[in-house]
């Protein structure tokens, strides 16, 4: 176990690596998910991160590899997820806010859709009423819709520190959806929810990939 040498995260917590064709079988419910995802969105995230980081933000260099943020629990029951996966009870899965537009918003998917990338699993030290809190933060995400429209906020905020919030409706991204749920753990961001992006996260918790380290 480590404890991060980068507040706002108190809790002491491990990361365990997966690189391409390595895949987590024994995650915790509440465990966070960071990830680097292939995709438009997600190149577009790592692009404003990248801008913010080598403008503004030069700490986010290290942490601007993550482009993904999610929630780890587990299935209860078999069933079909919206994404057309079949998951059995006990199987891992992430709750996330997915950016796809033809289902743009919170959704839950297997652990294993992750499997072709890197990715990492960050386990903290907490109880289980601290657990059994983030898990029912993360429940009544079920139904936000993706909060496109934060982006812009999110770019003018990292290059100017002036927070701008743009939204449209009840939505969110994955960074404001896990930055809410993990609130129970001493996390005190330096911003408000909205001004979160995936690296920041990497960076409070020190998820460096191997390679990086």
């Amino acid at each position: 176990m480590t404890q991060s040498r980068l507040i706002p995260w108190t809790q002491t917590h491990s990361i365990r690596w997966y690189g391409p064709g390595e895949h987590c079988e024994d995650p915790v419910p509440g465990d966070l998910f960071l990830v680097a995802t292939p995709g438009t969105t997600a190149r577009a995230i790592q692009a404003g991160q990248w801008l913010v980081a080598h403008i503004s933000e030069p700490e986010l260099k290290p942490y601007t590899w993550c482009n993904h943020a999610a929630i780890i629990r587990d299935a209860r029951s078999t069933d079909v997820m919206g994404n057309g996966s079949l998951t059995v009870a006990g199987m891992p899965i992430v709750s996330q806010m997915s950016p796809k537009l033809w289902k743009a918003g919170h959704e839950y998917a297997p652990l294993w859709d992750y499997v072709h990338t890197l990715y990492g699993v960050i386990h903290f030290d907490m109880d289980d009423n601290d657990r059994q809190y983030l898990l029912d933060a993360d429940d009544s995400c079920a139904f936000i819709q993706y909060g496109y429209a934060q982006y812009p906020g999110l770019v003018i905020a990292g290059l100017t520190g002036m927070h701008v919030g743009f939204s449209i409706g009840n939505a969110m991204i994955c960074s404001v959806h896990t930055t809410h749920c993990a609130s129970n753990l001493s996390l005190r961001p330096d911003r408000p929810e909205s001004g979160v992006m995936p690296a920041h996260i990497a960076m409070w918790v020190d998820a460096k990939p191997p390679q990086q380290g």
